[in-house]
């Protein structure tokens, strides 16, 4: 962690008296977004917070409006099911339509699984996005019971 502009060793309580001394190797247990927020109400920096890292469906359902997500997954798999609202762009055509992709919000790259998605937002963050990659993609997406949306409107499915 960085507070001011030097590396401060830090630890927090955060649940049932258990230490918490390193975000970096707990830090799914209680999300990115959440990290974030929790540097904020102690007045911390945390460095990189974003890079490299894969936030959960719940995290992403609950702060939606503030995030723009790419689909990177093939048109079939598209067409079954998507988050509604996603953008599509197959991870073979990402690099050719970067331009496409709205640099005013955080990215947040999705698949089926979450390593096409990782692959996608490692590239976006090369290219100066900030992106993250949805953990467990639209399996872990539609396994927390939020929606997926059919290329017909109905209810999707993934594949």
């Amino acid at each position: 962690m960085l507070v001011g502009e030097r590396d401060v060793p830090a630890a927090f309580a955060l649940r049932h008296s258990e230490a918490f001394p390193d975000p970096f190797d707990r830090r799914r247990e209680i999300g990115t977004l959440a990290l974030e927020s929790l540097a904020h109400r102690v007045r911390v920096h945390i460095a990189s917070v974003r890079q490299n890292w894969s936030v959960v469906p719940q995290d992403v359902s609950k702060r939606r409006s503030e995030l723009h997500l790419l689909d990177v997954r093939e048109p079939y798999e598209w067409d079954a099911g998507h988050i509604e609202g996603a953008q599509h762009i197959p991870l073979g055509e990402l690099g050719p339509r970067l331009a496409e992709v709205p640099q005013e919000q955080v990215v947040v790259a999705v698949c089926r699984s979450g390593s096409r998605s990782d692959r996608a937002a490692d590239g976006l963050r090369m290219s100066g996005f900030k992106a993250e990659n949805l953990d467990g993609g639209v399996t872990a997406w539609l396994r927390a019971g939020l929606p997926l949306v059919a290329k017909g409107g109905g209810p999707g499915r993934v594949i």
